[in-house]
């Protein structure tokens, strides 16, 4: 009828109908069906269609942009009784490398035993009430993916830690010029069965990742934990080297403060060591004052640089002390060149180069590479072995995939 406002009505199960707006807002939610039906009969009919692949809805009442579940369907090769089971993810553990990795996902389908394994992660910007809201809104979907031959109403189970799934609370949330838009957050781990609190800065450019980790103690930030796997190993073979006599060492340079976790932790283990730590971006230096224990001294100063610059300035400067050790830990910020850490522009031989002139005699040169190209992270491997006397690779389980290598001038 003329001048009568079309209605639109959009039942996408037996229990809920949807009003909508306009027929915009109907096509997505019949062309996301269609989408969503493609997936499940390739999943079926497909057993390689399902490797790495994953899922995201979005929740259609939010005004969020972001997802409000992601689901990571993960197959066993074997075959098992156990056919099929989601795995919940408490919201700030979907950073552990056993829920955040392809290759942890399958370590935790392989420990669970299930020949299917849904592994499903909740949105940051998403409330969750508890572990059986979600069970019932994403039963039809999970349902949908279970693999071919299990009877149309088979019991699903879902697994998770514990019955709590929210374990985050947000402290700031900002926007950098440099690296776009992050939040600082708090959650709840267990260490030898007891609470402890995490406060992490992460990137929502890569939100899988943590950029940086400390833990809470009595309200204020441990200035002697480590979160960081390589940032351990880099300390340790500090350490051994200082043990065999290292006079030389004086001052250590690391390149990529980020929440300032390694040049707070250096600090004080040796405080009669200059640190400076270069960060290009100044808002991660305010933020690891604020957030993250960060003081600045006489022996630990930040500088808001570029890092190839001010390393290609030091080398070239003849007043300039020499550094005893260089760490590099800058993360790469394009993703579509299959390296995380460092960005190429720090591998090229020139750069190599300019940090060995800023070395002296008897220093160490500690880089974080997170490489998936086996034969690129060869070749900064065999670069380094001809700019160095020795090379030492430390390859560390847990976290993102690559080699981490330090080397020895």
């Amino acid at each position: 009828m003329e001048r009568m406002t079309p209605l639109l009505e959009f039942c996408p199960d037996e229990k809920n109908i949807e009003r909508l707006s306009s027929v915009g807002q109907l096509k997505e939610r019949v062309q996301s069906v269609q989408h969503f039906a493609t997936l499940c009969h390739q999943i079926s009919h497909d057993e390689k269609a399902s490797q790495d692949v994953f899922i995201e809805l979005m929740d259609p009442k939010s005004t969020k942009k972001t997802p409000k579940y992601t689901l990571f369907i993960v197959d066993r090769p074997c075959k098992s009784n156990q056919k099929f089971a989601a795995f919940v993810v408490p919201q700030g553990r979907e950073t552990d490398w056993l829920f955040g990795s392809n290759e942890g996902r399958r370590q935790l389908a392989d420990n669970a035993k299930f020949q299917r394994l849904l592994v499903i992660h909740l949105g940051r910007d998403h409330q969750f009430a508890s572990l059986d809201c979600v069970q019932t809104e994403l039963a039809g979907i999970v349902s949908s993916l279970q693999p071919q031959g299990l009877p149309p109403n088979t019991q699903i189970p879902f697994l998770s830690l514990g019955a709590q799934v929210n374990q985050r609370k947000e402290i700031h949330r900002g926007v950098s010029d440099s690296t776009g838009e992050y939040v600082v957050e708090e959650v709840e781990e267990e260490d030898d069965g007891k609470p402890v609190i995490l406060r992490r800065l992460i990137f929502f450019s890569n939100p899988n990742v943590i950029q940086s980790e400390a833990r809470m103690k009595n309200g204020k930030v441990d200035l002697k934990y480590l979160a960081c796997q390589h940032h351990l190993v880099m300390v340790e073979e500090l350490r051994q080297n200082l043990d065999m006599t290292n006079h030389g060492l004086k001052s250590i340079l690391v390149l990529g403060l980020g929440g300032g976790a390694l040049c707070t932790y250096l600090h004080q283990a040796y405080p009669q060591f200059k640190v400076d730590g270069v960060e290009i971006d100044p808002t991660m230096v305010d933020l690891a004052r604020k957030y993250f224990g960060f003081k600045p001294s006489e022996n630990l100063r930040p500088h808001i640089a570029d890092g190839l610059s001010f390393v290609q300035d030091a080398a070239a400067s003849e007043s300039r002390e020499r550094y005893g050790c260089i760490m590099l830990d800058v993360d790469c910020k394009d993703r579509s060149l299959g390296i995380s850490c460092p960005p190429p522009s720090f591998l090229e031989p020139n750069f190599i180069q300019s940090v060995k002139q800023c070395l002296n005699p008897q220093g160490i040169f500690f880089m974080n590479l997170v490489c998936r190209d086996e034969a690129r992270r060869n070749g900064v491997t065999e670069m380094l072995r001809e700019s160095f006397a020795s090379v030492q690779i430390k390859k560390i389980k847990g976290e993102a995939s690559g080699g981490r290598k330090s080397s020895k001038k």
